[in-house]
């Protein structure tokens, strides 16, 4: 049975054929760009705001009870804020896990080993965006901020509909944190080795305590 021989030159394409190509070209083009100034958009102006707001509310809650105010995330660490400056402070100690070289008073190390050091209920805790999505276990680090901010903590968390918050490096989506809401609301994404699914936890009840936090999972 003979085989059929494949032409030695390619058959041309049709002026209707290349016109198609052209249009997907394009519209593949204006997709990207398209995609390009939406992150461009949510990095240097969106999540620059959510940052300041959530540290002026960790601020002003920092005045209300008296507590200090632990940051967490140095706060000249992104190549945004080194480029465009800070938007948030060191305020009264900073923890991060390369440290903060800029603050007077900074921790370097895990940071879920440097909160569960902590006392119950002595800080006002602001988290920077990029820490609760990243960490190995989104519960047990939650429960510390509860246990050592007492329920005041704010999470500046990325846009969950963001390139970034798909990164490898992410183990989860937070859909919506305090200030917004007055619970945390996240989706493990798939390579992040948990359970997936949409996790909720309402707010503590009682200061400092870890009974508070109440867990539903939707599959």
């Amino acid at each position: 049975m003979s085989r059929r021989r494949s032409s030695p030159h390619p058959r041309k394409l049709t002026k209707e054929q290349i016109a198609r190509r052209e249009r997907a070209k394009t519209v593949g083009k204006w997709t990207l760009l398209l995609l390009g100034t939406y992150e461009a958009f949510l990095v240097l102006v969106h999540r620059r705001q959510t940052r300041r707001d959530a540290f002026n509310a960790a601020l002003n809650k920092k005045r209300e009870t008296g507590k200090p105010l632990l940051v967490v995330g140095d706060p000249d660490g992104s190549f945004v804020s080194r480029l465009l400056g800070r938007d948030f402070d060191c305020s009264d100690l900073c923890i991060d896990v390369k440290g903060c070289p800029a603050c007077s008073n900074m921790q370097a190390g895990n940071t879920f080993d440097l909160l569960s050091r902590l006392h119950d209920n002595s800080y006002v805790v602001f988290v920077d965006s990029g820490h609760l999505e990243s960490v190995k276990s989104g519960d047990d680090y939650l429960a510390q901020l509860q246990r050592v901010s007492g329920g005041d903590f704010f999470v500046a968390h990325r846009e969950p509909w963001s390139v970034g918050a798909f990164s490898p490096f992410m183990k989860r989506r937070v859909l919506t944190a305090p200030p917004i809401t007055p619970y945390v609301e996240w989706r493990n994404l798939p390579w992040g080795g948990q359970p997936h699914g949409l996790q909720h936890t309402g707010p503590a009840q009682l200061p400092g305590k870890v009974a508070g936090l109440h867990w539903q999972r939707w599959n």
